[in-house]
């Protein structure tokens, strides 16, 4: 079976897909994210390879809101303070 390199690729941000350290990294990176979202009581996040979902529980439309707000409102400062972008 014929030996395939892939070409040179310069980086100005995030990491390479498949590269062996791109797990390793990412995860050292976002250890603090998950006490971030979770300062509001009731909500919870998980966390596979590179995705994470966000839900709150509870039974009144206007507090949920509030807090999946105020989550999504830390998500965006951790983010800025991070310098790491998210996509939704």
């Amino acid at each position: 079976m014929p030996v395939s390199i892939s070409p040179w690729i310069h980086l100005c941000h995030g990491l390479p897909q498949g590269a062996a350290l791109s797990c390793l990294l990412f995860n050292i990176m976002v250890d603090d994210l998950e006490p971030a979202i979770q300062k509001i009581p009731k909500v919870f996040c998980l966390f596979f390879a590179d995705d994470e979902v966000i839900w709150d529980t509870g039974n009144k439309i206007c507090s949920l809101e509030d807090d999946m707000n105020s989550s999504l409102l830390n998500l965006a400062t951790w983010d800025n303070t991070n310098k790491m972008e998210v996509s939704i």
